[in-house]
């Protein structure tokens, strides 16, 4: 009966009728002017009201103005043209938006000028509009995972011929770095570089995988973003804030996390562009469980289609800048870290991300730390790989660096290389030509154990189900392909 007091409150305030609702049946309530009210109606109809024929222009009026649009624009028409109409509509009562059903009935009864018939719908549309949220969720999960489908199998295919073109550049870039070339070589390491990490984030968009993860405070993240964005933020002129209320830490990955906060705020920035209000506000807080993190700004916003569409990879309205991947990137990390990213935004209102991480580790987990390593000391590596260009390419990064290397196209030779001798790190493609990793191990088991436990798999498909079962069940370790020298260098470091 709220909404009944409500209408019935504001129709004795503006002293246009006494009214009286009188229950005929379940839904129906009629109101007689000139009487007291009485609320009797019991049924969940509300909003019922009749109008005095002697004061209908002044009914009209200030009737009209207390409603929104489609329903002032229906009432009018019934009231002037005697023509009934049904719909829609929403009310503000008490600062609270209640939808209702309504009917307008003009009659032609001398006492009584119009019937106003209305139900309460406020829960009803509330759950319409939480099942149209949750088959949005659905089919933006739908295009997220066919569009990731597509380009991780895109991405695979450049995965050997980047690692190649990444090595070799490095390798001239080591020889020449005096030369005439060393510029271009630059240029081309650059290139590699970045080529690199767009696939690798690509893959991360088509299958999150498990990362190493630890409590990870947002006031160091958060400052490391400062230091970066700060002066490029002032010099365009904008005012960029951050503020941390108390302890906060996430359970995650920091560099991951930190990629995020950079995407967000990197958004936010090109959203200013040409803006008359320059803002960017990052906020963090935690209540011990779950963790929120806001990024803010006073940009040109987003109309409802973008929105919808604002995580979806290579999706832009920014052309010429950027790949369009940065927040589908942050979306992909974020629920990987079983957390939430929402974004809300309207067009000349700017937009506002939240991002939703746990708190505190999850029961059971643990962290493993990286194991003490010696650099300085020469290895032997096994590579098997058959791809020509990788075994070339792995060969010269490793020597250079004063290591030992021997390379192998199948697990045949794998298996007869380590009956002949001993191997520190045997660093094996998942994917062979006819086989896999797994043929490789089932040989070592019977000619050298030692080795398995040795060994490191390299894939383009981290997240792959045969990759996982096996890595899990031998404990092994993983690099992801594109990799260069620096990781090469990282890897055996770790693992000797």
């Amino acid at each position: 009966m709220e909404t009944a007091r409500a209408i019935a409150a504001i129709a004795r305030q503006e002293a246009l009728y006494s009214l009286m609702f009188n229950s005929l049946s379940e839904g129906i309530v009629l109101v007689d002017a000139n009487s007291n009210p009485v609320f009797a109606n019991e049924f969940g109809r509300r909003i019922v009201r009749a109008f005095d024929p002697g004061d209908v222009a002044r009914s009209m009026d200030d009737v009209a103005r207390l409603l929104p649009g489609d329903i002032r624009t229906a009432y009018m028409r019934a009231m002037t043209e005697g023509i009934g109409s049904r719909g829609r509509g929403a009310l503000q009562i008490d600062g609270a938006e209640v939808w209702l059903d309504y009917e307008f009935v003009p009659l032609d009864d001398p006492s009584m000028r119009l019937l106003v018939v209305a139900t309460d719908v406020t829960a009803d549309v509330r759950h319409e509009g939480e099942q149209l949220l949750h088959r949005e969720q659905i089919e933006r999960a739908s295009r997220l995972a066919a569009l990731g489908e597509l380009v991780g199998g895109v991405a695979h295919e450049l995965n050997n011929p980047l690692t190649a073109i990444l090595g070799f550049t490095e390798i001239l870039a080591m020889n020449d770095a005096g030369g005439p070339a060393a510029e271009d070589l630059g240029i081309i390491q650059k290139e590699a570089l970045r080529a690199r990490d767009i696939v690798r984030d690509l893959l991360f968009i088509a299958q999150p995988g498990a990362t190493e993860r630890a409590l990870v405070s947002l006031t160091g993240v958060v400052d490391h973003i400062g230091r970066l964005r700060r002066a490029g933020c002032l010099r365009a002129g904008i005012t960029f804030e951050s503020t941390v209320t108390g302890e906060c830490f996430a359970w995650g990955n920091e560099h991951q996390l930190t990629q995020v906060l950079l995407n967000l705020v990197t958004n936010a920035e090109q959203a200013l562009t040409d803006q008359p209000q320059k803002e960017i506000r990052i906020s963090a807080e935690s209540d011990g469980t779950t963790t929120t993190l806001v990024v803010a700004d006073t940009g040109v916003g987003m109309d409802a289609a973008t929105r919808d569409r604002a995580f979806e990879p290579f999706f832009t309205t920014k052309q010429g800048q950027g790949t369009g991947l940065g927040l589908s990137l942050s979306y992909s990390i974020v629920r990987a870290h079983q957390g939430d990213l929402r974004v809300e935004s309207a067009i000349g209102g700017g937009s506002r991300f939240t991002v939703t991480l746990p708190a505190r580790a999850p029961e059971g987990s643990s962290v493993s730390e990286p194991p003490e390593g010696a650099p300085g000391d020469s290895v032997r590596v096994l590579v098997v790989d058959d791809e020509p260009s990788l075994r070339k390419v792995c060969r010269r990064l490793l020597t250079s660096m004063g290591h030992e290397c021997e390379t192998a196209e199948t697990s045949a030779a794998a298996i007869a290389l380590a009956e002949a001798g001993d191997f520190d790190v045997v660093l094996c493609d998942y994917r062979l030509a006819n086989e896999t990793a797994n043929d490789v191990i089932e040989g070592f088991l019977r000619v050298a154990p030692q080795l398995v436990a040795r060994m490191v798999i390299t894939t383009g498909a981290t997240t792959d189900a045969g990759v996982v079962e096996l890595t899990e069940r031998y404990g092994l370790r993983l690099i992801a392909k594109p990799y260069g020298a620096a990781d090469l260098a990282t890897l055996i470091q770790r693992t000797v």
